[in-house]
């Protein structure tokens, strides 16, 4: 894994638990069209967009939208 990525899936295990890995790496994959271990600052935003699309389906629409924009200041 990539120390980025590292991040990314930290700031999830406070949303998504157990399966934040998961969610995430399925997210970059389907949205992405890389490997998670393939994840820089240049994908932060698309990501974002999709981990606050796709997390309100399973956490609340305030919730995803709070972990996109944590993952949108990792490019800061």
């Amino acid at each position: 894994m990539n120390d980025l990525l590292d991040k990314v899936n930290e700031l999830a295990l406070d949303y998504f638990g157990p399966a934040a890995r998961q969610f995430i790496s399925r997210q970059i994959g389907i949205h992405l069209y890389i490997d998670a271990d393939e994840l820089s600052a240049k994908h932060l935003e698309v990501l974002a967009e999709w981990v606050e699309k796709s997390g309100k389906r399973i956490i609340s629409k305030e919730k995803s939208a709070e972990l996109a924009e944590k993952i949108r200041r990792l490019n800061e």
